[in-house]
């Protein structure tokens, strides 16, 4: 008996290639909730929420109905069984079966094929799609598996046209990638796709043509230029660029950056197919290297070192590669992990620890696993503050999935303990410039040791940048200029560049300057390079024009990553002349644009950077460069500050420096997104100025910070060196009122992360310095402080005590934002302490003030202390009145966290009023939450209510 069930297009059952009818509209939706997780658990609420929007009353009746009939159905089909397990149903079958998975399976295959076989594949996979996913369907949730899935199929359709333009079919995929384009007028990877099978066609005026028309509509629609590939592209299609003709590899013909699957968005041609699950499958790694050349052996070692996905002995693996600087480890790591993508279906986790960066710091355990979790799927809200509850949260979610996590750059094995995953199904790859033995002993991780590359590859990889034809014409100095790099793949890209750039200079001049630069580069801290890697980099510097070798020199002083809008300030020019800086700069390989408008300079050549500012820049050029960085940072975290802050408070700057560029935010939400991108670029950027002795500067970094970090609670290392920092700055000026602000945030950040005494002793230092200060405002904002955490020891009378003490203070110094949140404290603090009548009204009085001011997260809070009062006095109803206002108001501010909370006491309130079934109901819903937030300690207290509750 064979079984097919389709899910691309109408929601199908095909039994011998009979139509088995499978009931009405809404029982075919339970059988693609099901199928989307074939042979995965997928609980009641989850089918509850995957069916209905807005569920009815009797949904779950009506579900557990749907589910026996299909059971029923179902019965007679053979290996397809639909059982109940672990608080849910599975749908048991052949992943094969569901046309769905099977043309992930196919993707996977094709990606992996070799191009003469990945076309059928391709063409079998879409042939699959008979219309939208469950097309006869209509909810939230499978609208997202529709666009998730849609989205798939637009890149299998992608991926096969890169195989066809590399195999040479251009001119029979014309006509079908011009139908796509038609329909994707924005879609850039395909825009490019087109110009090339049109100029290889001989049609290079519609080639051009295609470009003008893609550059218009972004322009029109989005106020955007295209893609460096694209222009790129359209600039090498200008002038005829013979490396286009042909057969020519797609990456070549997209400026030799990457190939073109990858540079206009897509994924890597080895990509696995997505999880069978609709959590996210995180594709973190950066582009493969575009010219790796190469590493057989290596690559073999890491082939063996990594046991294959379906393997029956399938075991993590932890491997680690070490070697010099600029020897290719990130490079091996990339290109192995692309490569073999398919060994990882649940995904890729990347993080650049920057354990040898020469400015700034590495990057945290904890502030990494954040980000993990993140790409995992966890809400922002629900990541635990507490570092081992962060690292065990991290470690449960990846322990049964097949994921590849990546550490590059680490500064020793202690600094990757923790980023390790649970289970026995990842591999964890390791860069680093030490050997790695703790992981060894640890973890049992194999190492690697990376070596120079041998003469043979040092020349091949030498030719692939310069081109065979020249290699041809002037093969005999390729040998000695391969020499003299030394086998360093990094030296060796910049010789690349060096002569690709300047295609009139004989390859045998470029030696000679080789040999008459300055003596070699200091060997760093692996010891082994001993070549001229500083002549190497003095050659490309000196070809420089004077803009690009200032703008290398003064990029040393920013942070190791940079965006467009901070080096024009750097470098003082507007945004469009700042690019053409950088644009010479990463011709030249002495910088890498990682994303658009966004770039990154290799440690060794930031090392030689630094060494021309300190010898080729003067003073009086440096210093005003920094401080326009500064400023740029400075006054644009004020302005994306000013969209989250909604206490009143105004932070005074001085007018930010002549061509510092500051940016503005037309919404709350692109100030966050800002924040998120620069969030560790102002941490550097606070860093710099306090190596310049910009004390002011220095603590208000950390007042901008404030209120992204209470929104994104910062690694507890970031945040408490923000404010270190700050304090050092503030003792330094003598400002006892900004040293007392600091302890204050420092025990607030002490508090969240459960170091009591620490927390105690900052608040304390803070009412000691503000005595005699006549500074009530902070005072008052202070003793606000002390209350919350002294509530988190159990202490409720002093923090009463502490609120009372904070209340005349906001009077007197004139703020009603201050004022309303001390009056809802001490009503809270009140009613905890049994006192409901003083409570409600200081919670009546904070009410009025919030409403007045349109402060609606305040007023949100104040109406759930209102609710917990009406409760604590057996008004339930008036209660639960309260709840449900907060919970709308929590709703509307994706206020998740907050939502839970209110939910499970507008819960115990129908319980009160003996309403079992509206207490079950609510309960149910914050448990869903809960879960969503890894909050599993009230998890199970919520769980422990339902079963207190009689059967419904």
């Amino acid at each position: 008996m064979e079984v097919r069930f389709r899910l691309l297009g109408p929601v199908e059952v095909h039994v011998d290639g009979r139509r088995l009818d499978i009931g009405h509209a809404r029982q075919r939706h339970v059988l693609a909730a099901l199928l989307v997780d074939l042979n995965r658990a997928v609980s009641l609420d989850q089918l509850v929420d995957r069916l209905w929007d807005a569920p009815p009353r009797t949904a779950r009746d009506s579900l557990y109905s749907y589910l026996s009939r299909l059971r029923a159905v179902l019965g007679a089909v053979d290996d397809v069984d639909l059982v109940r397990r672990g608080g849910g149903y599975v749908l048991v079958g052949d992943e094969d079966a569901v046309d769905l998975h099977g043309f992930r399976g196919l993707v996977a295959r094709a990606r992996a094929a070799d191009d003469e076989r990945a076309v059928g594949l391709f063409d079998q996979a879409l042939g699959l799609w008979r219309g939208p996913v469950a097309g006869e369907m209509d909810s939230s949730w499978i609208d997202g598996v529709r666009a998730r899935a849609d989205e798939e199929r637009l890149l299998a359709e992608l991926d096969r046209n890169d195989v066809l333009l590399r195999r040479g079919e251009h001119a029979a995929a014309v006509a079908g990638i011009a139908a796509q384009a038609a329909d994707r007028p924005l879609d850039e990877r395909l825009a490019g796709q087109l110009m090339l099978a049109l100029y290889r066609s001989g049609r290079q005026g519609e080639a051009l043509d295609a470009y003008r028309r893609v550059q218009r509509r972004l322009v029109e629609e989005l106020g955007a230029d295209p893609s460096p590939p694209l222009r790129r592209l359209h600039q090498r299609i200008l002038t005829a660029d013979p490396v286009l003709g042909g057969h020519a590899p797609a990456d070549l013909a997209l400026g030799g950056h990457a190939p073109a699957d990858l540079a206009f968005g897509g994924h890597a041609p080895a990509a696995p197919a997505p999880s069978r699950s609709t959590a996210p499958v995180p594709r973190q790694l950066p582009l493969p290297p575009p010219l790796f050349t190469g590493r057989t052996a290596e690559l073999t070692w890491l082939d063996r070192a990594v046991p294959a996905s379906s393997a029956p002995d399938r075991r993590s693996a932890v491997v680690a590669i070490s070697g010099p600087g600029g020897v290719g480890k990130t490079s091996l790591a990339l290109h192995w992990a692309h490569r073999d993508a398919r060994r990882f279906p649940d995904g890729q986790l990347y993080a650049n620890l920057r354990g040898f960066t020469p400015s700034g710091t590495p990057s945290s355990s904890p502030a990494v696993i954040r980000v993990f979790l993140q790409a995992l799927g966890v809400d922002t809200d629900a990541i635990p503050p507490d570092d081992e509850a962060r690292i065990g949260l991290y470690r449960s979610l990846t322990a049964d999935k097949q994921l590849l996590v990546l550490l590059d750059n680490a500064r020793d094995s202690e600094h990757v303990a923790d980023l390790v995953p649970g289970g026995q199904a990842c591999t964890v790859v390791v860069t680093s410039r030490r050997h790695l033995t703790g992981l060894v002993t640890t973890h049992g991780a194999r190492q690697l040791t990376l070596d120079v590359l041998p003469a043979a590859e040092a020349r091949d990889l030498l030719v692939r940048h310069i081109g065979p034809e020249r290699a041809d014409r002037e093969g005999h100095e390729v040998p000695a200029l391969a020499e003299r790099s030394a086998g360093l793949p990094l030296a060796i890209s910049v010789i690349g560049a060096r002569a690709a750039v300047r295609a009139d200079l004989p390859l045998a001049e470029l030696a000679r300057e080789l040999d008459n630069a300055a003596a070699p580069l200091d060997a760093f801290e692996a010891g082994e390079i001993t070549a001229s890697v500083r002549a190497v980099f003095a050659s490309s510097y000196r070809a420089l024009p004077d803009g690009a070798a200032r703008a290398f020199r003064l990029l040393s002083a920013g942070s190791p990553e940079i965006g467009l809008a901070a080096v024009a300030a750097l470098l003082g020019v507007a945004p469009s002349r700042a690019r053409v800086e950088l644009t010479e700069l990463c011709q030249a390989n002495l910088l890498h644009e990682h994303v658009p408008d966004r770039f990154r300079m290799h440690d060794l050549v930031r090392l030689y950077a630094d060494e021309r500012a300190r010898h080729d820049e003067p003073a009086e050029s440096l210093v005003p460069a920094v401080r326009r960085l500064v400023d740029h940072y400075l006054h644009t975290a004020l302005a994306a500050q000013q969209h989250m802050d909604h206490s009143g408070a105004v932070l005074v700057l001085s007018p930010a420096v002549p061509g510092s560029g500051p940016l503005s935010f037309d919404t709350d939400k692109a100030a966050m997104t800002w924040y998120d991108e620069e969030h560790q670029v102002i941490l550097d950027t606070q860093r710099t100025a306090a190596r310049y002795g910009w004390d002011l500067q220095v603590w208000q970094f950390a007042e901008v910070l404030r209120s992204y970090q209470l929104r994104r609670p910062p690694d507890p290392a970031d945040g408490r060196a923000t404010w270190e920092q700050a304090l050092g700055a503030a003792e330094r000026l003598g400002d006892r009122r900004l040293a007392a602000k600091c302890h204050r945030f420092l025990g607030h950040i002490a508090a969240r992360h459960d170091f009591g005494p620490q927390a105690i002793e900052h608040l304390r230092q803070a009412v000691g310095l503000l005595e005699d200060s006549g500074d009530e405002l902070e005072q008052a904002r202070t003793h606000l402080a002390f209350a919350w955490v002294l509530e988190r020891h159990g202490d409720d009378a002093a923090a009463l005590d502490h609120s009372l003490a904070a209340l005349p203070l906001f009077r007197s110094s004139g703020s009603r934002p201050g004022e309303a949140d001390a009056l809802n404290a001490v009503g809270w603090y009140q009613s905890r302490l049994g006192r409901l009548d003083e409570a409600a009204e200081h919670c009546g009085l904070a009410l009025a003030l919030y409403r007045e001011s349109g402060d609606r997260n305040g007023e949100a809070n104040t109406l759930e202390s209102l609710g917990f009062i009406a409760h604590n006095a057996g008004r339930h109803d008036i209660a639960i009145d309260h709840y449900e206002q907060a919970l709308r108001l929590f709703r509307e501010d994706e206020s998740a966290y907050q939502e839970a909370d209110t939910l499970v006491r507008m819960a115990d309130a129908h319980l009160a009023r003996g309403a079992h079934c509206e207490a079950r109901r609510t309960w149910e819903a914050a448990l869903v939450l809960l879960h969503r937030q890894s909050r599993s300690l009230e998890a199970a207290d919520v769980e422990r209510s339902l079963r207190s509750l009689p059967p419904p």
